[in-house]
């Protein structure tokens, strides 16, 4: 009884159909489908779709709307915790950069940040050779994680309808294998801040990205590791947001 629709916007869709887009409002003082009463605040989206004849009369009406949110709402249902952190895989070196161009952000967000490093396979037994680089952006929304991690794909294909299907020190150990690629270090830094991204750009309220992987992750890169530290060795590649990052940076 406490229930009230509120219409957003209404869309006239042509030949008699009409979307109305619309809130729910109440509590759960009655019971629902079976389940007893819980008293619990309810508020969701969702979407009644008319249609009527030239008369103006109603023919049909259907109503839209996510039933977990309205289950989780009424306390019926517990909503999901965070996922679990995903294992970073053995071949992934995991190392920290704590970066002067990010400190100070308006954000507060941390100056230092995770990354994973990937070592080709003859790395410890040729102390004296060294490696060109590739530094491999993530996405909006991911971290360093990105490439590796099961739950990361699962999350671009179901957010962008796309399945990455990699993990990157497999693909990489098996292209090099197959001499399709010549050994190279690949390192993966971590671009997330509270705004989901920093789309790598420089801002005082974001810090400046494009400085911490140009210049900041560049050089501890090539301090720690045994690089061909020159421009003819370092290559970027990014998906999305990253390859956004790798176009502009390049």
């Amino acid at each position: 009884p406490t229930l009230h629709v509120r219409a957003v916007r209404n869309i006239d869709l042509g030949d008699g159909w009409v979307l109305c887009e619309c809130v729910w409002n109440g509590s759960m003082e009655g019971d629902y489908v079976g389940i007893p009463a819980t008293g619990r605040p309810i508020s969701i989206k969702g979407a009644i779709l008319y249609h009527f004849d030239a008369q103006g009369l109603l023919t049909e009406m259907h109503v839209y709307y996510d039933e977990i949110s309205n289950l989780m709402q009424s306390g019926v249902i517990a909503p999901p915790g965070p996922p679990p952190a995903p294992a970073i895989p053995d071949r992934l070196i995991v190392d920290f950069i704590t970066s002067p161009s990010l400190a100070g952000n308006l954000l507060g967000d941390p100056a230092t940040k995770e990354m994973l490093v990937y070592l080709p396979p003859s790395y410890q037994n040729s102390p004296n050779q060294a490696y060109p680089v590739v530094y491999l952006l993530h996405g909006f929304l991911g971290d360093h994680t990105y490439f590796t991690a099961p739950g990361v794909n699962a999350l671009v294909q179901a957010v962008g309808n796309m399945d990455l299907g990699m993990e990157i020190s497999f693909l990489a150990d098996t292209l090099i294998a197959n001499q399709e690629i010549n050994e190279m270090i690949i390192v993966l830094p971590n671009a997330m801040n509270k705004y989901g991204g920093s789309w790598y750009e420089n801002n005082p309220v974001i810090g400046n990205y494009r400085s911490y992987i140009a210049q900041d992750l560049v050089a501890y890169i090539d301090g720690k590791y045994r690089t061909k530290a020159d421009r003819q060795n370092r290559g970027i590649a990014g998906h999305s947001m990253g390859g956004c990052g790798a176009l502009s940076l390049a």
